[in-house]
């Protein structure tokens, strides 16, 4: 079961894209930030920089039920090889 407070609970879904991930075509060999068309898309003062984006929206396809691993599994505090408590 989803979280009430997140947007699978109501059918929505994202993708991050990080500042590497944001290309102009994806045949382009090594990303091209285009971050004057995000810029201009999301009207971005000149004074601040695109690292991510996080879109969200109605997925096209049901990809049935989340499953996740816990946190201590995959996340890890301060330094490498420490886990999140459980």
């Amino acid at each position: 079961m989803e979280d009430e407070g997140s947007i699978a609970a109501i059918g929505l879904d994202e993708a991050i894209h990080t500042a590497r991930s944001l290309r102009r075509f994806k045949s382009d060999p090594v990303p091209d930030r285009c971050e004057e068309e995000v810029r201009s898309l999301v009207g971005l003062p000149g004074d601040f920089d695109t690292f991510a984006m996080m879109p969200i929206g109605w997925p096209v396809d049901s990809f049935g039920p989340l499953t996740r691993r816990p946190l201590s599994d995959v996340v890890h505090v301060d330094t490498w090889g420490r886990p999140w408590p459980q």
